[in-house]
């Protein structure tokens, strides 16, 4: 996978192939699996998260460990999810074609 082979798309654009693909539900499910790239703590304080709230990329693989998508999100001490409340793709791979949030 080449990030250079990427369609650059507004985030809203990404985030909304990202729900209507249901990423994150298939992840719920067992269909894709993640792996932590990425845990910073504490948080950048732009964030304005709580304290010890981790900033973290992960990846979604399918089945074959093929990459689907790589993902932000900030994980509260609470374990749940901050910001939205739902993982930030960066780069997704939906329907054969790479995508890439800009800006």
């Amino acid at each position: 996978m080449s990030r250079s082979s990427a369609t650059l798309v507004p985030p809203a654009h990404i985030r909304r192939l990202f729900n209507e693909g249901r990423y994150q539900e298939r992840l719920d499910a067992g269909e894709l699996v993640a792996e932590l790239r990425k845990s910073k703590h504490p948080s950048a304080p732009r964030a304005r998260m709580p304290v010890c709230t981790r900033s973290q990329t992960l990846v979604y693989l399918n089945g074959r460990r093929r990459f689907v998508a790589i993902v932000h999100q900030y994980l509260l001490p609470s374990g749940r999810l901050g910001a939205s409340g739902r993982p930030d793709p960066k780069l997704l791979r939906h329907e054969g074609r790479i995508y890439q949030a800009f800006g």
